[in-house]
């Protein structure tokens, strides 16, 4: 890789598994995590560092989707017209 190379860094996990504690970590080492970063609140005071729009895409997903389903309908950062139908925009 050259200087000025970027990789996204998804980072993934279920509720209180540490996903906010990881992402603090790599703010600290100075890794973009993004401009719409979630807001401390009481739950979390040091802040979630999770991505608004990132957010978005998992709170679109209609419900029952499995993985397979989604690979075979390309599903990937997409709007959904249905709950069943995806259609990629």
């Amino acid at each position: 890789m050259s200087d000025g190379d970027e990789i996204p860094i998804l980072i993934l996990g279920i509720h209180r598994s540490g996903t906010s504690a990881l992402a603090g970590w790599l703010r600290l080492l100075d890794v973009e995590l993004g401009r719409t970063l979630m807001a401390a609140n009481e739950s979390n005071p040091a802040g979630h560092f999770e991505n608004h729009d990132v957010l978005a895409v998992h709170e679109n997903v209609p419900p029952g989707v499995s993985p397979a389903e989604a690979r075979r309908e390309g599903m990937g950062a997409c709007s959904w017209s249905t709950p069943r139908s995806p259609r990629i925009t």
